[in-house]
């Protein structure tokens, strides 16, 4: 009936039956949010013994030659996971030219982090590319070509055709999205993660918490585990 046809969100958590059954966060112009729109065509965790010479400087496997890494500081111990394609990563970052180290844009400077989803051409390649490598509390240094920046026609006035690029980003959270029949319709969105490894399979019978909303944020239904 109505339900039928009203957009829901649902927010659950999983228990295991076993111990169910045991215990009963609109821009300026002067932000330059590096968006790809522009110049778009389409870990190693510690750089201090890497020569200078760029001739002999060797991305790691996952980068491609025109992403240079540099890591400033290493994620806290414990946070080994990475963002994957189609998560909402934050971060702060400061943007300058290689050249002369012009600044040219900071989220810092704004004191307002920035949000984008992770390798859906949101942002210019190399962010995508760069940002994916990283780790929750990880500040790195990415060193951008223009190929994976803003192209050879820049971003005028701030940023000149060319240009290759220099990012301080800083990794602070994200949210863990899957698209879970490919079509947009179901996006599952991970608010807590899981303690255990196990899930459960086709058949088996569960006990969950359940909280389903529309969307417009007003609770439809909600059911304690």
């Amino acid at each position: 009936g109505d339900m039928g046809r009203l957009k829901l969100l649902w927010f659950c958590r999983l228990v295991p039956l076993s111990l169910a059954s045991a215990s009963r966060g609109a821009m300026s112009d002067d932000e330059m949010t590096p968006m790809g729109d522009m110049g778009m065509d389409g870990e190693l965790d510690d750089f201090d013994d890497m020569p200078d010479d760029d001739v002999d400087y060797k991305p790691p496997a996952e980068l491609p030659e025109g992403v240079k890494k540099e890591t400033i500081k290493d994620a806290p111990e414990g946070n080994y996971k990475k963002p994957k394609v189609g998560d909402e990563v934050t971060v702060h970052y400061v943007g300058m030219l290689e050249s002369d180290g012009t600044e040219f844009d900071s989220s810092r400077a704004r004191d307002k982090p920035f949000t984008f989803q992770l390798g859906k051409g949101k942002v210019i390649k190399g962010w995508d590319l760069g940002v994916a490598t990283m780790k929750k509390g990880e500040l790195a240094k990415f060193t951008l070509s223009p190929d994976y920046a803003y192209g050879a026609e820049g971003s005028p006035p701030k940023i000149p055709g060319g240009a290759t690029l220099v990012f301080e980003v800083e990794l602070l959270s994200w949210v863990s999205k899957d698209d879970l029949f490919g079509d947009g319709g179901v996006m599952k969105a991970e608010v807590t993660a899981g303690s255990g490894w196990k899930k459960p399979n086709s058949g088996d019978e569960v006990r969950l918490s359940l909280k389903s909303l529309d969307k417009d944020g007003v609770v439809i239904e909600e059911r304690a585990g």
